[in-house]
């Protein structure tokens, strides 16, 4: 307990000695398999959180940084821990090493520790046979280990690295027992499960995660143009949920009409900061053209949305090159998932 509380306070004065450390991330993403979880860490920024990935060479794995102080130091930083809980990730360094850092405790903030049971289900961790398992083949490699983690250590120390490695392979199995009663997601491939595909799964997840751990949200500027956001913007949100709004594909539209500079646009900027909260990650504000030199500055808007919520590439909508083209994606996308665009 007192090495973690140490470490941790090290880690605030390593951070402002060092601007890098200013900007760790406040979510780890702790997994063995890239896989899926490059998907979530895709959904999660465009919900505008910074996940630590260390498949991120940005915000989390900088070219030039000393990679293993920095994941220790995202790790003890972190408010959640992820865990892409695995055969394989149960039974590899540095994850499990990862997960014993995650559970130090590091006041004042309580860390929230998010399992995601894929292919492994919470039971698992408590079933003697596979406990059993899991133990000897850490046993097995615990000699190697240690004589890594105790040259690791002298390397971090001579870089001026304080934090304290302290493998404790002992300590794994009462780790994975902890982990069956937190409240995570369970997911199998080609098993029904309650989500049916990964990207439900991956929606539900950066869903949860956005709920107990909320992203900051960018604002539109407004100017000092309108006076009664606030009451404005509530009389409208109301009108959203009248019958009236409600087309009959399921989507519920509201027309903005006045003369050019009666403020249209501002009001939409305006209905996107109110329900940034309401829709976390999934609103979008977009200005249809008013000449054909604008429509392909619409297409690109309309291409990048796509991007982020149907988590393709950007080769996916390369070819996408026609506006009704992009319009009927994006309409397919309003019918599988609740987006805002004003």
């Amino acid at each position: 307990m007192d090495q973690g509380t140490a470490s941790c306070s090290g880690i605030k004065d390593a951070a402002a000695a060092n601007d890098e450390s200013l900007q760790l991330p406040s979510i780890f993403l702790s997994r063995q398999k890239a896989g899926f979880v490059t998907h979530l860490y895709h959904a999660l920024r465009h919900a505008n959180h910074r996940p630590f990935f260390d498949k991120d060479p940005i915000d989390s794995l900088r070219p030039g940084l000393d990679y293993p102080s920095r994941i220790f130091q995202a790790c003890r930083a972190s408010k959640m821990g992820v865990i892409v809980l695995s055969e394989d990730y149960v039974t590899s360094l540095w994850p499990m090493l990862e997960l014993q850092h995650l559970f130090l405790p590091c006041s004042p903030d309580v860390r929230l520790i998010y399992p995601l049971f894929y292919e492994l289900q919470p039971s698992d961790l408590a079933i003697p046979a596979n406990l059993l398992r899991w133990e000897e083949c850490w046993a097995k490699q615990a000699a190697k280990w240690q004589s890594r983690m105790l040259e690791l250590q002298a390397f971090m120390s001579s870089s001026g690295c304080d934090i304290q490695i302290n493998l404790d392979v002992s300590s794994w199995s009462e780790m994975l027992k902890k982990l069956q009663y937190r409240s995570g997601e369970v997911h199998f491939i080609n098993v029904r499960t309650r989500y049916q595909s990964d990207h439900d799964y991956i929606q539900a997840v950066d869903s949860n995660i956005c709920v107990s751990l909320p992203p900051p949200v960018t604002k539109f500027s407004l100017g000092d143009g309108i006076k009664g956001t606030q009451r404005i913007a509530k009389e409208i949100a109301e009108a959203f949920k009248q019958e009236e709004s409600l087309g009959a594909d399921g989507v519920r539209v509201m027309g903005v009409h006045g003369i050019g500079g009666s403020g249209k646009s501002t009001l939409c900027k305006m209905m996107a900061n109110f329900l940034s909260d309401e829709f976390c990650g999934r609103c979008f504000y977009i200005e249809f053209p008013s000449n054909n030199n604008e429509v392909q500055s619409l297409l690109e808007n309309i291409k990048t949305i796509l991007r982020q919520r149907a988590f393709v590439g950007a080769s996916s909508t390369h070819d996408v090159s026609d506006l009704d083209e992009a319009m009927g994606l994006l309409e397919a996308e309003l019918r599988r998932e609740k987006l805002f665009l004003p």
